[in-house]
């Protein structure tokens, strides 16, 4: 083995105090950034569409008084993803599902990595002092 993956060998004792202790291989911090990039990408990707959804029926005013800022409700008012679904369609065509993709995976992606890479760096840290 190599001494970076040695120095990532970690021995932990179990949560419940038995004497066994499991042995856990730490991945390096670039190998962790990069998937949790990686899938961040794919998940921001993937629910884009249900995102647009979700913020065209909460912008699209109030359907209870009958009326929007901008149009009348018969126009695009729904209470429905399935409705709201159909009229983005029917007006932006199928790219306006993706609408705003690029703008959510770069805000996602590196969120992510952050929070995973700290979270195994907290881990490995702690770990290794024996708390």
């Amino acid at each position: 083995e190599t001494q970076t993956a040695e120095h990532s060998r970690l021995s932990l004792k179990s949560r419940t105090g038995a004497v066994e202790a499991e042995t856990v291989t730490m991945l390096p911090n670039g190998v962790v950034m990069g998937c949790a990039a990686g899938s961040a990408a794919v998940a921001a990707a993937a629910t884009t569409p249900l995102d647009v959804l979700k913020t065209r029926i909460q912008t699209q005013g109030d359907v209870s008084i009958g009326r929007t800022d901008s149009c009348s409700v018969s126009e695009r008012a729904t209470t429905s993803a399935w409705g709201a679904a159909r009229w983005i369609v029917r007006e932006n065509g199928i790219r306006g599902l993706l609408r705003g993709l690029s703008a959510r995976v770069l805000w996602i992606s590196p969120q992510t990595a952050i929070t995973m890479t700290s979270f195994e760096a907290f881990k490995r840290h702690f770990a290794e002092t024996k708390i």
